[in-house]
């Protein structure tokens, strides 16, 4: 939404909670989800904040209520990858393999969730996976972490 200077801005409340725009999107996530081309990450040339588009949120403010809701147990039960920097060839080879295996990822969570799963259907999930590249994919992923960690 944009403000009386023409900036875009997140909505806000002024304790600093997403006001929803529109019901079915009570949320940031959905309302950008569902109103933005990409469903990845948004990214905002510094030179456009507050000439086009304003921060959402104080960052450090963001950060303190992540940890009042409880941010840091919840991320101390997952492993998590680490933001890593990849070559312009892994990103290529990234963007090659990763569509295919999404699809099929995908194809199979819907078969699952309507008639159920077998041991059939999960093996043959699991060769689509291992001939799209998936070890591949693994293998990049594991590349950038080893680098990013020396």
């Amino acid at each position: 939404m944009k403000d009386e200077n023409g900036i875009l801005r997140t909505p806000l409340d002024d304790n600093g909670v997403y006001v929803a725009q529109q019901e079915e999107f009570d949320t940031f996530g959905l309302a950008r989800s569902n109103s933005t081309t990409a469903r990845g990450s948004m990214v905002v040339l510094n030179e456009y904040y507050e000439t086009v588009a304003g921060y959402a949120y104080d960052a450090v403010q963001l950060l303190e209520n992540q940890k009042t809701n409880g941010k840091d147990a919840i991320m101390e039960e997952y492993e998590t990858i680490p933001r890593v920097m990849m070559t312009t060839e892994e990103v290529s080879k990234l963007a090659q393999i990763q569509p295919t295996c999404n699809d099929i990822v995908d194809r199979y969570i819907n078969t699952w969730v309507t008639s159920g799963v077998t041991d059939e259907n999960w093996n043959a999930y699991l060769s689509e996976l291992q001939a799209a590249g998936v070890e591949e994919i693994v293998s990049i992923y594991q590349g950038a972490v080893d680098r990013s960690s020396k």
